[in-house]
């Protein structure tokens, strides 16, 4: 009785909690469903005073000035709750880009400069939604305290409030203000990703010539990671850097993925003295480093000259498969020669000549048929097993007995006479290593299927035994 108990308390208390999260799931719909309603009708309301305010600016200079003033001042009260500011967001997506639409944008600089101080005390996942709202739009507020609350955000410890501020102030156009939050977070050693960081860097809204001259001033305050995305920001945007990062390039103490981005950007951006340091790197045969190794015959595809020739083609015969694969590529970026294809022939190394046809089927075909498949290597069959160095004299007896379980070709019965019908003693293991001496001993020329290997035999042997 006390087990039957037991286990009916334990289904009622499991029925108890399934029935409370069916209730738990349902309200959580059931508040969502409301919530989506309510951001809806915000939204709608939002963009109808913005569609009035927009309206309101062909309207003479004062009148359009007292519109917008007055829907400023709606917007300072509405847009302090998160959800408000959810609507507002969603109802400018529904008004058209128009020029009104970009003088609308422009004069919501106070509104938000206005919001800092409610958004400040707020938990960093809403500082980071109000961090993204002004990335949206790109509303400057240089000179104001949400100006020095964006950039000091940007070393914020919560990652989406860092990418979101600093995303905003990359769309704010200010080259001097985002060379100095970038310095900034190095000089906190806040971690960043590269990527995220060049990426935000390329949607920046003012003079990239500028940027580009503010962040290279800050190269030595940066550590390795600011640095890295400096350089692969440079490379995408300026060519203007060679000798500055030639310069880079010769220093020792650069570490491997700074090495690795200053080749990547001689190849974008072709420097005839950066080739040296291009065939040193692909030279270095030390497997620690074969990403530099990689990457410079990847770059070596923009310089045809005889040297860079001669060491891609030397490059196809590297263990690493990589190093092959980019010399491969650059080789035929060059517009590879007979000459060439003769050279890599005539090395004989198999790896070389097939990474370089495979690459010619991809991207020059009508190549192909130039450089000859290289001639497979016969293989050695295996020599037959051998149980002893000479052979042993065995009688025929046995012989006879397994051949009838067993008969080999006739060869090799030959000079033993007829086997005769099967006997019924039982063949050990003894016997079967005599049938293979003795076929040693004959030498005789039997098929494949016979030439069985002893631990075959053994089995054969154990079974009949």
């Amino acid at each position: 009785m006390m087990g039957i108990f037991n286990a009916e308390t334990l289904l009622y208390i499991f029925m108890a909690v399934s029935v409370c999260m069916i209730l738990f799931n349902v309200g959580y719909l059931g508040a969502r469903r409301g919530r989506s309603a309510a951001l809806e009708r915000e939204a709608r309301r939002e963009a109808k005073q913005i569609a009035q305010a927009v309206a309101a600016l062909e309207e003479p200079e004062d009148a359009a000035g007292r519109a917008l003033n007055r829907h400023a001042d709606y917007l300072k009260k509405s847009l302090a709750g998160t959800l408000n500011l959810m609507a507002f967001n969603a109802a400018m997506e529904r008004v058209p880009i128009t020029p009104a639409r970009g003088v609308y944008v422009n004069a919501l600089g106070g509104v938000f400069a206005a919001l800092t101080g409610a958004y400040r005390r707020r938990n960093p996942t809403v500082q980071a939604y109000f961090a993204y709202t002004l990335s949206l739009y790109g509303i400057s507020v240089k000179g104001t305290a949400l100006g020095e609350k964006i950039k000091n955000d940007v070393a914020s410890p919560s990652m989406y409030l860092r990418e979101n501020s600093f995303n905003a102030l990359c769309r704010m156009g200010d080259a001097p203000a985002l060379a100095d939050a970038l310095a900034y977070m190095s000089r906190m050693r806040v971690f960043h990703m590269h990527k995220l960081i060049t990426d935000a860097l390329l949607t920046f809204t003012g003079s990239h010539d500028e940027l580009c001259a503010k962040l290279f001033d800050k190269y030595g305050e940066l550590t390795d990671g600011y640095r890295l995305a400096l350089i692969n920001y440079i490379g995408y945007k300026s060519g203007a850097y060679r000798e500055r990062f030639f310069a880079l390039l010769d220093q020792e103490e650069a570490n491997k993925e700074i090495r690795i981005a200053l080749l990547r950007y001689f190849r974008k951006h072709p420097f005839d003295k950066a080739e040296s340091a291009l065939l040193s790197a692909l030279s270095d045969d030390d497997p620690g480093v074969w990403e530099l190794a990689a990457v410079a015959a990847n770059a070596l595809g923009v310089y045809d000259t005889e040297r860079s020739r001669a060491a891609l083609c030397a490059a196809l015969t590297r263990s690493n498969w990589y190093i092959r694969q980019n010399a491969a590529d650059s080789l035929l970026t060059l517009k590879i020669s007979q000459a060439d294809i003769d050279a890599i022939t005539a090395t004989g190394d198999r790896y070389a000549i097939e990474t370089l046809r495979y690459k010619l089927g991809e991207r020059a075909p009508e190549l192909a048929p130039a450089l000859a498949p290289p001639e497979a290597a016969p293989v050695p069959l295996p020599e037959p097993v051998r149980l002893h160095a000479a052979p042993v004299p065995i009688e025929q007896e046995p012989i006879r007995q397994l051949a009838a379980l067993m008969p080999p070709p006739a060869p090799v019965f030959a000079e033993l006479d007829a086997p005769p019908a099967v006997s019924e003693r039982k063949w050990t293991i003894e016997d079967l290593e005599s049938f293979v001496r003795k076929l040693e001993e004959l030498d005789a020329p039997y098929t494949p299927p016979y030439a069985v290997g002893v631990a075959e035999l053994r089995g054969i042997g154990e079974s009949y035994a």
